[in-house]
C-alpha cells in the first residue's frame, strides 16, 4: 500500500475541494441562465399576448351598428336584443365576442335559430369594419295543429309549408286554416315529413276544384289520413297515395258512382291505390 506524505495528502484534497466548488458554480450558473432564459420568455410571451388582446379591444373594430332585414311578423328589437346580448360575451373570459374579426357566425345564427322557432333561415354578412347585417326568412303558417276540435281546443300550433309545427296559434274557427289533428301519440316538431305534408296540402288544393272542401285531417297509425269533409262525410288517405292519381280516382267516383246523392255519403276510401271503395250512411 502505497503512503502518500501528509503535504502531497493535503493538497490533494484542496485540489478535490476545488474541482467540487467549481462543478458547483458551473452548475448554479447554467440553472441561473436557464431561469432567466424561462423568465425572459414568459415576459416576452405575456407582452405578446397583451399586445394581442388589447388589438381586439381596439374600437375601430367593434361592432356597433347591427341592422336586420326579413322579418314581418318578428320583433325587430327582439332579435337585434338577442344578438347584442351574445356580442356583450367573451371568448375564454377574455376576447370580446364583437371584435368584427373574431365574430362567430355560426354562433349568432344557431343561438337566433334556438331562441325563435318562426326563422327558418339566417343568414349574417360583416360590413368591416364595424356592422354587421343580420338576414332572416320566416316560416309561413300553412295549416295548423289542434289538439281538440272546439275552442280553447286545448291548444293549437301553426304548420309551416314543410309540414314543421313551430309556434302556438288561437284556435281559428271556419276555414281560415286547414286544421290537423294527430292520434298517433307523436309529439313532434316535424308533423310529417316534408313530403308527406306537401302532398296532403296538394290534394287538398285538387279536391277544392270540385267544391270539396276539406275541413281537418286527422292523423292516424299505420300512416292513415281522415280528410273530413265540409259536406258531412270523409275521405281515406295513405302515406303511399299521390295526390294526382287520389284526385282522379275521387272525381271519378264521385261523377260515375255517387253522382246526386253526395248528401248520403258516408266516406270514399282511396287508400287502396286504384281500388275505391265508399260507402252510404
Amino acid at each position: 500500500m502505497v503512503r502518500y506524505p501528509p503535504f502531497l495528502f493535503s493538497a490533494k484534497i484542496r485540489l478535490m475541494r476545488r474541482k467540487r466548488d467549481i462543478l458547483g458554480s458551473s452548475k448554479k450558473l447554467r440553472r441561473k441562465r436557464i431561469i432567466k432564459k424561462l423568465v425572459l420568455v414568459f415576459l416576452l410571451l405575456l407582452f405578446v399576448f397583451s399586445c394581442v388582446t388589447a388589438f381586439f379591444y381596439i374600437p375601430y373594430l367593434r361592432v356597433k351598428k347591427i341592422s336586420l332585414e326579413g322579418n314581418s311578423s318578428l320583433s325587430t328589437e327582439k332579435i337585434l336584443g338577442e344578438v347584442s346580448d351574445y356580442l356583450r360575451g367573451k371568448f375564454f373570459r377574455i376576447f370580446p365576442r364583437d371584435n368584427i374579426l373574431l365574430l362567430s357566425k355560426e354562433a349568432i345564427i344557431s343561438n337566433l335559430l334556438s331562441k325563435f322557432p318562426r326563422i327558418e333561415e339566417v343568414s349574417l354578412a360583416k360590413n368591416f369594419p364595424d356592422c354587421i347585417t343580420v338576414g332572416i326568412k320566416e316560416r309561413q303558417q300553412e295549416a295548423i295543429l289542434c289538439i281538440n276540435d272546439s275552442p280553447p281546443a286545448g291548444g293549437c300550433a301553426f304548420i309551416d309549408e314543410n309540414g314543421y309545427v313551430f309556434e302556438r296559434a288561437p284556435y281559428f274557427s271556419g276555414d281560415v286554416y286547414l286544421k290537423f289533428f294527430d292520434e298517433r301519440g307523436e309529439a313532434q316538431n316535424q308533423l310529417l315529413s316534408e313530403e308527406q305534408f306537401k302532398k296532403l296540402i296538394e290534394f287538398k288544393n285538387l279536391v277544392s276544384r270540385e267544391n270539396i272542401k276539406i275541413s281537418k285531417i286527422i292523423l292516424k297509425k299505420e300512416g292513415i289520413y281522415k280528410a273530413d269533409i265540409s259536406e258531412g262525410w270523409y275521405i281515406l288517405l295513405n302515406e303511399q297515395n299521390e295526390p294526382k292519381i287520389s284526385y282522379e280516382n275521387l272525381k271519378i267516383t264521385l261523377d260515375s258512382k255517387i253522382k246526386e246523392n253526395r248528401q248520403n255519403l258516408e266516406y270514399i276510401d282511396l287508400h287502396f291505390g286504384n281500388k275505391v271503395f265508399y260507402k252510404f250512411k
